[in-house]
């Protein structure tokens, strides 16, 4: 939560709070972006408690001109601006901001630097360095205003320059993360310290060699010269490089050599010039040369292979840490695996002129390099845990996470989601695919049932059907058979009525003829046998009730019994008259004749 200070600025106090606070005039220090202030200095300063020492210098000449400008300038933006502006100093948290001006409303706020002709030049193309943004930007993310006058100014408005900087979300993640790094670094802090570069250590100089020759050597020191030689030397040969102060040492000493050397080579050639019998003197100092020479060489290889030593223990130092580090972030987001940057560290040890410059350039490099680690390790994390939750039962989906994990996270998040949606989908599709299957199955099915009952009851309506037809074409044809049978039965009766018509008309005939022969036969009377005959057959038609029948013929006797009764003719006579009309033999007719009165023959 955002809160305001009471403390003034510069008082025991404020100074105090800064301990307790990360404020903002030191974060382009801890993210490696400060020329005045190393992020080691920072870090020894926050773990002991002691504060850099400020030397006259910048107490006189840079606290105490900002202090005189400050007031000056803020008045010539508050006439830009239009409202008031007063030093405030915020905290948000463990970040605080000093500012040196910011409006009632805390909507615009107000920094100014010193009047510097390359700083000024830069504000005024609109450029504010990396050196003063993050400073700027905390200020921004602490107090929230909208935007920040950074203002490069002597006093006066003919050399008070700016330009306003917005807030940038890429900076405040920037800051964040920075301050993050130092207070794991701060949690781990051990102090590793270079001495300052030492001076050489004052030495005993060798005498000044002198050989006075004219056509041979006159006075010399070369006894002396070549005692205190042999000493000096074996001074030399006897650094052992540990220290700062050895290296330094063994520097000055192999420069010694070499310029002996040279001073030797003079002092050889003005005595050779001299003289000619001097061989003695010669080869003595050409003794000395080489003695100097091979010492001054070794030191050389001495200094620069310890000296190589160093800079690869720095090196290789934080090339280990950061090794292990980004080892135990790699575990962090396994299975997955991320491509780290490749720090050169070599960079930072690059044209310092002691070690305590090389390590804390080699420290911030190694910071930075975390800071940017733990921001990528971050971003891969909040993926991870997105994956985790959202494709918890979908990971079968994303045998490309490694790919996909260095996606934007939007992208990636999005990815995800369209992946899993469209298995889903997909999924989704085939459950339906297979339910509409399954239920045209058993519409198919239920249809087949449906159409097998229908043809079923249609079976049995036609077999029904077929039945009531069979049973009507049976009944149909029993009519039938009875109507032909009718028919045929009155048909029979009518060809037996015909056929008894015609047997009575023949009877008629017969009965007529008969007449005619009872007539005839009464009018014969001598033939009384024959009308004894004839009387019995009267007679014998009285009794007879039956018609009398042959084989095709049906003749009722009461037909022929008026006939009978009366007296008939010779039975020769009617039997002929009887054959002749029915066109049948004698024998015919009288069977018939017979028949028709049931007398047996």
């Amino acid at each position: 939560m955002k809160q305001i200070h009471k403390e003034a600025q510069g008082s025991d106090a404020w100074l105090a709070l800064r301990l307790t606070k990360r404020p903002a005039s030191l974060i382009a220090a801890v993210m490696g972006l400060s020329s005045l202030t190393t992020r080691n200095e920072v870090l020894r300063a926050y773990a002991t408690g002691i504060p850099a020492e400020i030397n006259d210098y910048v107490e006189k000449f840079v606290f105490a001109e900002g202090h005189r400008v400050e007031p000056l300038a803020r008045a010539i933006i508050e006439a830009q601006i239009g409202e008031d502006l007063s030093p405030v100093v915020y905290s948000d948290g463990l970040l605080s901001a000093s500012t040196d001006g910011i409006t009632f409303s805390e909507d615009i706020g107000f920094e100014c630097k010193q009047w510097n002709d390359d700083l000024a030049k830069s504000v005024i193309d609109g450029i504010v360095p990396d050196s003063h943004m993050p400073q700027v930007q905390q200020c921004l993310l602490v107090t929230g205003a909208d935007e920040w006058y950074f203002t490069v100014s002597d006093g006066t408005a003919d050399k008070t320059v700016f330009t306003v900087v917005k807030p940038s979300q890429e900076w405040f993640d920037r800051i964040k993360a920075g301050w993050e790094q130092f207070e794991i670094d701060l949690a781990n802090y051990a102090p590793v310290i270079h001495a300052k570069k030492p001076l050489a250590e004052a030495t005993k100089d060798l005498p000044a060699l002198f050989v006075h020759a004219y056509g041979e050597i006159t006075t010399n020191n070369m006894e002396d010269y070549g005692d205190a030689l042999a000493l000096k030397l074996e001074s030399i040969r006897s650094i052992v490089l540990v220290n700062d102060q050895d290296f330094v040492n063994a520097k000055k000493a192999g420069s010694l050599c070499r310029d002996q050397i040279v001073f030797i080579r003079a002092e050889q050639k003005k005595m050779l010039e001299g003289t000619t019998s001097i061989g003695q003197a010669s080869r003595i100092m050409d003794g000395w040369c080489e003695d100097l020479r091979v010492t001054a060489l070794q030191l050389e290889k001495n200094v620069k292979r310890e000296d190589l030593a160093k800079k690869e223990a720095i090196v290789l130092g934080a090339k280990l840490t950061y090794t292990d580090y980004i080892s135990a972030l790699s575990a962090k987001v396994e299975p997955v695996r991320l491509t780290y940057a490749q720090v050169n560290f070599a960079e930072a040890i690059a044209k310092k002129r002691d070690y305590n410059s090389m390590q804390n350039g080699v420290d911030t490099m190694l910071a930075n390099a975390k800071i940017a680690a733990n921001q990528l390790n971050e971003i891969a994390l909040e993926k991870l845990a997105y994956f985790k939750v959202t494709a918890a039962n979908y990971k079968f989906l994303f045998n490309d996470l490694q790919q996909m994990i260095v996606f934007e996270k939007d992208h990636f998040e999005m990815t995800v989601r369209v992946r899993i949606d469209s298995h889903k989908k997909a999924e989704a599709d085939k459950l339906e695919a297979q339910r509409l299957q399954i239920e045209a199955e058993a519409t198919r099915k239920a249809e087949a049932e449906q159409a097998a009952k229908l043809e079923a009851e249609r079976a049995i309506v036609r077999a029904e059907e077929q039945a009531k037809i069979t049973e009507q074409q049976r009944l149909d044809k029993l009519e039938l058979e009875a109507t032909r049978a009718k028919q045929a039965a009155e048909q029979v009766v009518i060809d037996a009525e015909q056929k008894a018509k015609a047997e009575a008309e023949a009877l008629r005939k017969t009965a007529a003829h008969i007449e005619q022969a009872a007539q005839y036969a009464d009018r014969n009377a001598d033939k009384a046998a024959e009308l004894a005959g004839a009387a019995k057959l009267r007679k014998q038609a009285d009794d007879i009730e039956l018609p009398f029948k042959d084989d095709s013929i049906e003749i009722e006797p009461t037909l022929i019994r008026p006939i009978l009764s009366k007296n008939w003719p010779s039975q020769e006579y009617i039997v002929s008259l009887l054959a002749g009309d029915l066109n049948v033999s004698n024998d015919n007719a009288l069977h018939m004749i017979l028949n028709a009165f049931g007398i047996e023959i």
